[in-house]
């Protein structure tokens, strides 16, 4: 346990410094970053699942690609997902 903790010690802090330089210094990199991230975790997912259940993986990853293009068409869309706010006067 030691033996893998302590390289973990080291290179967490280290590729999370880089991570921040290139964040800051290419914005354009964060959302290809962000995906890269959540398709890895997708991808484990998916095969954690096949491991408990054969087959259940297709189910979940094609829930999850439903879940993402249904938050990416409420974040897009002409409303940007928000509820509509009236302002009331008092009439005269």
């Amino acid at each position: 346990m030691g033996t893998l903790l302590t390289p973990m010690l080291v290179l967490i802090p280290s590729v999370a410094s880089i991570g921040q330089a290139l964040r800051t210094d290419r914005a354009w990199l964060l959302p290809w970053m962000r995906a890269g991230a959540s398709l890895v975790l997708v991808l484990l997912a998916y095969t954690r699942c096949e491991l408990f259940a054969a087959g259940l993986g297709k189910y979940v990853l094609a829930i999850t690609v439903l879940t993402v293009f249904w938050r990416y068409y409420r974040a897009h869309h002409e409303d940007g997902g928000q509820k509509r706010v009236f302002t009331l006067r008092q009439i005269e």
